[in-house]
């Protein structure tokens, strides 16, 4: 496994803390890149492809992409999440071949807490925090990979003509949803794409397409001061009363009062 990582392509892709003050569970959650979640208080159960794991502090829950998992989590449970992707140096993913194990509770746990809590003072808008953020998860991130002992990747997991359909889907090029097209290109029928991508994801492909559009734009709103017009825009909207629409149907509020609110609670 070592050498396959001696030369890699990392990607962070975000992180956040998850508190649960009672108890919780029963909502089937299902992800389209690497979970690494990292249990700090508390205990509960995950069930993973209908495998039950008990959790206590220490716990690591890697969960790999496009797979259903499950939470019952005690009151006072408290977990930091890393998104996260790998490529190996030939640019293949290094999920299609190895895995980590699905729940985990490692013997340098202790250092991953510390700098877990370097991340949180990190994990800012600033420019000058974010190349530390992702310093910071890479080294967390390749602890796992290099100390764990990742197991060779189960057979597939996923249809490969959804998996090409989902990587159109979160690419920043694609702009503008077209079904037909969309299927062509696996040589699907529309019918046959929304029921395929619907089993695996649970959303059709438009929704899916949307929540990443939504998710986009708005870190684009927390991490850019250009005018929300411009930013509307970059992906695509060239009507802003048709944006605002989108945007307030989808969100529960409009652009400007949810940039308010960043500003209001300091995210910004």
């Amino acid at each position: 496994m070592n050498p396959i990582l001696k030369q890699h392509r990392f990607q962070f892709v975000g992180f956040c803390d998850v508190y649960h003050a009672a108890a919780s569970g029963g909502n089937v959650g299902i992800n389209d890149d690497h979970h690494a979640m990292h249990v700090i208080r508390g205990t509960g159960e995950v069930t993973i492809n209908k495998t039950s794991y008990p959790l206590a502090r220490g716990s690591i829950i890697a969960v790999p992409p496009f797979v259903e998992f499950v939470f019952r989590l005690d009151a006072g449970f408290a977990m930091r999440n890393i998104h996260y992707r790998l490529w190996s140096s030939d640019g293949e993913p290094v999920e299609r071949h190895w895995m980590l194990p699905l729940v985990f509770t490692p013997d340098y746990f202790d250092r991953t807490e510390s700098l877990l809590n370097d991340l949180i003072l990190h994990n800012t808008a600033d420019a000058g925090n974010q190349a530390r953020t992702t310093a910071i998860v890479h080294e967390i991130i390749l602890d796992h990979w290099l100390q764990t002992g990742a197991l060779p990747m189960r057979p597939e997991i996923i249809d490969r003509r959804i998996e090409k359909i989902h990587d159109i889907l979160i690419s920043s090029d694609y702009r503008h949803y077209d079904a037909r097209e969309l299927a062509h290109t696996c040589c699907l029928s529309i019918s046959q794409m929304n029921r395929l991508f619907l089993r695996t994801f649970h959303r059709s492909p438009q929704k899916f397409w949307e929540g990443q559009r939504l998710s986009a734009i708005c870190v684009a709103l927390k991490r850019n001061a250009d005018p929300i017009g411009e930013i509307a825009s970059e992906f695509g909207f060239d009507e802003p009363a048709y944006f605002s629409r989108w945007f307030k149907k989808r969100a529960g509020c409009s652009a400007i009062a949810y940039r308010e609110k960043l500003v209001n609670s300091g995210s910004v």
